[in-house]
C-alpha cells in the first residue's frame, strides 16, 4: 500500500510502497479456498510469480470461456492461465513479468532465480519498520525536511525519496536477485553482468510493445497532462491524440 502522510501502509520488510517501482509497490499476498480446490494442495503456499490479470485468464479457462478480448485500437488481455501451475504442481507459465516501462522481473534459466530491473528514477525509495509509522514517524508532520514519512504516497505527482537507476536507453539500470534479496538492498548491476544485460535487451524489446489505454479523467485537462507526463499524438491507435503512454516514455 502507499505509504505517505494520508495513507497507512506499511510493506516490511518490502522496499518502497504503492507508486514505486520498488517491490513495495508491487507485491501482495492472496489467497484461493472453496471447494473446487484438489485436496492435495489445501493449507498449502505458493510462490509463483505473477500478475493480477492472470487471475482474469485463469478464471475464463476454468468456466470454460475465452480470455481474448480483440478491440480495435486496444492491445489484447495479457494475461496467462495460471491454473495448473497453482494446483498440479507444474512449471509456472511465467518467467517474464514486465511491471511497467521501467522494471522488469525476470527468471534467470541457469540458476532458477528470478531478478528484478529497475530503470530511471522511482520514488518512495525507503524501508519501513514492523510497526511503521508508530515509532518511526510519531509526529511525521513536524518531520522537516523530510525524512521520515513520503509527503505524496500516490503514483501521481512528483515522487518523494527519489533514486535514479540510470537510463535505459544508456544500458544501465539497478539489479536484485528477488529470491536471495527480496528487500532489493544489494545492487548487482556491476556483478550480474549477464544478467544485467539480457534484462535490459529484454525491457527494450517489451517497451516497443507497450500499451496503455487512455482511461478518460473527470477532472481538468490539466490534471490528465500533469498525471500521464504528457499529450500524446493522434494515431490510428489513439485517434483523439489524449495522453496515453504508448507514444513515448511517460519519465520523459
Amino acid at each position: 500500500g502507499g505509504i505517505g502522510l494520508s495513507v497507512g501502509g506499511n510493506n516490511f520488510p518490502l522496499k518502497g510502497g504503492k507508486g514505486s517501482d520498488w517491490d513495495g509497490g508491487f507485491r501482495s499476498p492472496a489467497l484461493i479456498s472453496g471447494g473446487f480446490l484438489p485436496a492435495s494442495v489445501l493449507g498449502s503456499s505458493s510462490r509463483m510469480v505473477m500478475h493480477l490479470c492472470d487471475w482474469y485468464t485463469t478464471f475464463a479457462h476454468l468456466a470454460g470461456l475465452s480470455a481474448a478480448d480483440p478491440v480495435d485500437g486496444v492491445a489484447n488481455v495479457d494475461g496467462v492461465d495460471v491454473w495448473e501451475g497453482l494446483v498440479d504442481n507444474v512449471p509456472p507459465p511465467r518467467e517474464l513479468l514486465h511491471l511497467s516501462p521501467k522494471a522488469l522481473m525476470s527468471k534467470d534459466p541457469a540458476s532458477g532465480d528470478w531478478y528484478k530491473l529497475v530503470t530511471y528514477e522511482t520514488g518512495n525509495t525507503m524501508w519501513t519498520d514492523p510497526d511503521y509509522p508508530s515509532t518511526t514517524c510519531a509526529n511525521p508532520l513536524l518531520d522537516f525536511p523530510v525524512t521520515c514519512r513520503p509527503v505524496n504516497g500516490a503514483p501521481i505527482g512528483p515522487q518523494p525519496f527519489p533514486y535514479d537507476c540510470g537510463d535505459l536507453e544508456q544500458d544501465q539500470g539497478c539489479l536484485y536477485n528477488l529470491d536471495l534479496d527480496p528487500e532489493e538492498r544489494e545492487n548487482l548491476n556491476l556483478t550480474e553482468t549477464r544478467v544485467h544485460a539480457t534484462m535490459i535487451e529484454q525491457m527494450k524489446r517489451l517497451n516497443e510493445e507497450y500499451f496503455e489505454p487512455w482511461r478518460g479523467c473527470e477532472n481538468t485537462d490539466l490534471y490528465c497532462d500533469l498525471a500521464t507526463g504528457f499529450w500524446g499524438e493522434a494515431s490510428n491507435a489513439n485517434p483523439t491524440g489524449f495522453p496515453f503512454y504508448g507514444s513515448r516514455p511517460y519519465w520523459g
